[in-house]
């Protein structure tokens, strides 16, 4: 489809999709910082280090910028898979060019170069007309793709997140390698028997965070309803009004489970918990030897 990476559509799309997805992460920032900084006292936060300051410092001048690129330069490949769906696995049945549709043919045959705006101003244009009737939906096409976005597309996307990620931070090629195995199941096949293990439940944080967001949702409703050409900036949008909902919600959860005791005893818990680790994981031994033998550091 090599009209796809040129069409506007495409480039319509992923300006709005990194512009909704910035938004999204802000808004959630800034609600969620918001309910937690305000309402939690200081000694029941869950690292030693934590302070607002240094929250909106680590998100504006990394996390952000760091998510947004990678979202501009993995958006135009998720537009042309869903793209590549669709002609694949289409929902609906295309229209094919007949006599009854004669005065439409020079935009059919400019759709059947790859243009999805052209291909909905045309449906438009001929079901206004009373010339064709809608075809019914396929359900064996739209369950195909919903696992395929969901089950691989969530992997490969999920691990080029992290390889990113760890280009980000400067991360030896070792290191990356190490967490994309903490993040895709299958390359624990891959391992070295002498490396330590990726932990468990890393293993199944992507897949788990993936299934109880609302991707799984939204992603079916836009392979129904949203034209493919809509269907990322339809989730972006959705994604940042669930973000918006959440962080609202949680400026009011928050300060009425702070006045509940139970839940004060569980934050206590789950704090110490949460500092004791952190103070074990940078926890330094020094062993003095002689004067000339000078320190040994065992980190």
């Amino acid at each position: 489809m090599p009209s796809t990476w040129t069409s506007k559509a495409m480039w319509k799309a992923v300006i709005y999709v990194v512009i909704l997805k910035a938004a999204s992460d802000i808004a959630a920032h800034y609600l969620w910082d918001r309910a937690w900084y305000s309402n939690v006292p200081a000694e029941l936060w869950m690292e030693p280090t934590e302070d607002e300051t240094q929250s909106h410092n680590d998100f504006y001048f990394d996390k952000l910028p760091r998510d947004t690129i990678i979202s501009f330069i993995l958006t135009p490949l998720n537009y042309w898979f869903q793209c590549w769906l669709e002609r694949v696995l289409p929902g609906r049945a295309r229209i094919a060019p007949s006599a009854n549709v004669s005065s439409e043919k020079p935009l059919i045959e400019k759709t059947v170069e790859g243009d999805e705006e052209l291909e909905e101003e045309m449906m438009r244009r001929l079901l206004a007309r009373g010339k064709v009737q809608r075809s019914t939906l396929s359900w064996v096409n739209t369950a195909l793709k919903w696992l395929l976005i969901n089950v691989v597309a969530m992997e490969v996307f999920g691990l080029c997140i992290s390889a990113f990620r760890g280009i980000w931070r400067r991360n030896s090629a070792r290191v990356i390698w190490w967490e994309l195995k903490t993040v895709c199941t299958p390359l624990c096949l891959l391992r070295d028997p002498t490396e330590a293990d990726p932990p468990l439940q890393s293993l199944w944080t992507t897949p788990l965070d993936h299934i109880f967001s609302l991707a799984p949702t939204t992603s079916l409703l836009s392979l129904i309803i949203i034209p493919v050409q809509h269907r990322l900036t339809f989730m972006a949008a959705a994604e940042l009004t669930f973000n918006v909902f959440l962080g609202a919600f949680a400026n009011v959860l928050i300060p009425w489970l702070m006045t509940k005791e139970w839940a004060l005893d569980i934050l206590r818990n789950a704090s110490a918990a949460s500092r004791s680790a952190a103070l074990d994981s940078t926890h330094v031994t020094v062993t003095w030897l002689e004067p000339t033998d000078g320190v040994s550091v065992d980190l």
